[in-house]
């Protein structure tokens, strides 16, 4: 742990200059009121001096705190994760990079949901509290489609009070869990709590095998959650 460290100091003291630089260019979206053409002539002479003078700002940047990733094409084994929900109007980049999981109103956070699967490992899995309208509502059905094609859904976990998941917020949302592998034979572990706090509470769980928790239909395939085990043993 001591040798990670030192060598982690020893990375960051090399990092710094180029931080300094990359605070300037993340703090352009925050208003920062500095001159363009000043910021690329400190890009251009490696200015480091003058970059740390203009902003006192830190920032993070991904590419620099995780160079392994970005740099080496290597892939994540798992993934946790909160996204932004907020519906995107027209955007060319998102409509085209995300064709395959849009679908009438488009929202950001299926997008982190389709990135996330594709920067993981050939095994990896993902989890993130996302949205319960990916059940059912229509404009996830494309999502669904793409997630029941492609990937294995190990585990949804409904929090039934709505109230309790995100302070000021009315969002009902899910804990939905992902693997990269396509399992033929996977079961899908189906649970659920009253609020987050009840996580760490023993959860009734039905396990159901992963093609059967989706009533197939020829335009929207919807995905059936109950914690009952009962419940599916009828259903099946």
């Amino acid at each position: 742990i001591h040798e990670k460290k030192d060598l982690n100091d020893e990375i960051n003291l090399l990092l710094g200059d180029y931080k300094a630089i990359c605070n300037i260019h993340t703090s352009i979206y925050f208003g920062n009121n500095i001159d363009e053409d000043l910021y690329y002539k400190i890009v251009q002479n490696k200015d480091f001096t003058n970059a740390k003078s203009l902003l006192s700002e830190d920032y993070f940047h991904w590419e620099l705190e995780f160079p392994q990733l970005f740099f080496t094409h290597k892939k994540i084994d798992f993934i946790i994760g909160n996204p932004p929900y907020d519906v995107v109007t027209f955007n060319h980049f998102l409509d085209s990079e995300f064709s395959n999981v849009f679908y009438g109103r488009p929202n950001l956070w299926q997008a982190f949901l389709a990135k996330g699967i594709e920067l993981l490992s050939g095994n990896g899995k993902l989890s993130m509290i996302v949205p319960k309208s990916l059940l059912t509502d229509v404009y996830n059905k494309t999502l669904r489609e793409f997630l029941k094609s492609n990937f294995t859904i190990t585990s949804i976990i409904d929090i039934r009070n709505r109230r309790n998941t995100f302070p000021g917020v009315l969002q009902s949302c899910i804990i939905l869990t992902i693997t990269r592998e396509k399992y033929i034979d996977n079961f899908t572990e189906l649970g659920s709590v009253e609020d987050p706090s009840c996580l760490t509470d023993k959860i009734e769980i039905a396990r159901v095998p992963y093609q059967k928790i989706f009533l197939d239909s020829k335009n929207n395939s919807k995905i059936i959650h109950s914690p009952s085990q009962e419940f599916y043993d009828i259903w099946t």
